[in-house]
């Protein structure tokens, strides 16, 4: 039963997938979300196959099924290891040759800019971030909740896109989100020029592109939206373009 209910969700889940992803046809956009469901049911199969009482040779099948589907892999993805394992390779030997790499690490220019921006929020308040490296916030003083992909899903009532600048604000405030560390500008994903070229782009539906293009109008709505919201809500720091914003607090508000 627990075989057959796992086959069940691990159908229904690629299933899902598919249907999610349909604006693609590339398998490479979606092979990294099943891999993980499918491969552990593999694995499940075949240890309780070769752990059965079947006869010894019909034990053996899963396994050699499973020794040919990894030899099939390994031909068919065998230019992307190898580009990996050079990149592992050129990565270890610039470590090697680096004086001390991790005793005298001191923080980047960015890292600091993080820092800083993250200083202008209360300690252990929420705060919504839109940025390139998140990672560099310190995510023991505040909770980080990601907008790293306008469109996508969200809580209900769900992002109002589409809706101006305020109703946006009243959505997160609603979530308990008062705090909004974003850049609009110099940055490699959020970008104003960069989603009108792929909003622009002459892409037929399912080719590798396409799910940009209908991704293109979210961003710019959301860069739209927050980018307002700097002039009716208080900023707490502006560094080029990078914005911390109260979204309960107006300019005036001291």
């Amino acid at each position: 039963m627990a075989a057959r209910a796992q086959l069940i969700g691990v159908v229904v889940g690629f299933v899902l997938l598919v249907h999610t992803f349909q604006s693609s046809i590339f398998a490479d956009s979606m092979a990294r979300y099943y891999f993980s469901f499918v491969t552990a049911y593999i694995l499940a199969v075949t240890l309780r196959a070769l752990s059965g009482g079947a006869r010894s040779w019909l034990r053996r099948i899963p396994s050699i099924l499973v020794v040919a589907g990894f030899a099939v892999q390994l031909y068919l993805t065998q230019d992307d290891i190898h580009s990996t394992i050079v990149g592992w390779l050129s990565s270890a030997k610039n470590l090697a040759h680096s004086h001390n790499p991790m005793r005298e690490w001191e923080p980047t220019a960015l890292a600091m800019k993080y820092e800083t921006l993250q200083r202008a929020v209360p300690v252990d308040a929420s705060m919504l971030v839109m940025v390139d490296y998140s990672y560099l916030f310190d995510f023991k003083r505040n909770e980080i909740i990601h907008f790293d992909q306008p469109g996508a899903t969200s809580p209900p009532p769900h992002v109002p896109f589409f809706q101006g600048s305020q109703a946006f604000a009243r959505y997160f405030v609603g979530l308990g989100i008062r705090y909004v560390v974003f850049i609009v500008g110099e940055s490699i994903e959020y970008n104003k020029q960069v989603w009108r070229a792929r909003g622009g782009m002459d892409v037929p539906q399912g080719e590798r592109g396409a799910m940009y293009k209908i991704q293109s109008r979210y961003y710019l709505n959301t860069f739209d939206n927050l980018i307002a919201l700097t002039r009716s809500r208080k900023v707490l720091a502006h560094e080029g373009d990078y914005w911390v914003l109260d979204l309960e607090a107006s300019p005036s508000t001291e």
